[in-house]
């Protein structure tokens, strides 16, 4: 074909516009027998919105580290349930022989002083089981088939047990926080308790390994 025949051929799909009127270049395209954009490209395209999706403009989700998620998915939740509930009728029970060899009070029945004391008894029991809990995750205390391991046992009692009575004593929170106002030095507050928890643990162990 001639160069002639080229700029016809041109001059037919894009005719010249006059200031009456214009023709849209997507119907002289389909008269050409060209098929038009699709209206979904050819919205993008216009509108400038070809971009990254919304997805991918989202922040990515928070996460906990594979250590600590491995540790979770492997965890039997009732040796949790057990553990916890066991640790926190020690702290209670700890409590009660504390309030029971305190003395005599000087007026009988409840006042504020016993009613704070009581709080501050619940609040150490939580304190204790989450932090159970968590040693418990990291010595692999609660994974399935653990049953009778008591060096677990041990190893959580070791590295709860410390953490929970130092913040107890410095907290003031009876009884380890009376005992220290009172003149007992720390070492013996954490060793006692220490060995209190531990032992009672694992016998609290022995006695439920049917219940597991």
């Amino acid at each position: 074909a001639s160069a002639s025949d080229v700029c016809g051929a041109f001059s037919n799909i894009f005719p010249p516009t006059s200031s009456f009127g214009r023709r849209s270049n997507l119907s002289n395209i389909a008269a050409a027998g060209f098929a038009p954009l699709p209206r979904t490209i050819a919205i993008t395209t216009l509108s400038g919105k070809g971009g990254p999706s919304d997805d991918e403009n989202e922040a990515p989700e928070w996460a906990l580290p594979p250590f600590i998620s491995e540790r979770i998915g492997l965890a039997d939740p009732l040796e949790i349930r057990l553990d916890a509930t066991l640790a926190s009728c020690y702290v209670l029970c700890r409590f009660l022989i504390f309030d029971v060899t305190t003395g005599r009070k000087d007026s009988p029945g409840w006042e504020f002083h016993d009613v704070l004391m009581l709080l501050e008894t619940f609040s150490s029991a939580i304190l204790l089981s989450a932090l159970w809990t968590c040693a418990g995750l990291a010595t692999r205390n609660f994974e399935e088939g653990s049953g009778l391991n008591l060096a677990k046992v041990t190893a959580t009692a070791l590295v709860a047990a410390p953490l929970w009575l130092l913040l107890e004593l410095y907290s003031g929170w009876p009884p380890a926080g009376v005992e220290h106002a009172n003149g007992v030095n720390v070492e013996t507050i954490v060793a006692t308790g220490s060995v209190g928890l531990c032992s009672i643990m694992i016998l609290g162990r022995v006695l439920t390994s049917g219940w597991r």
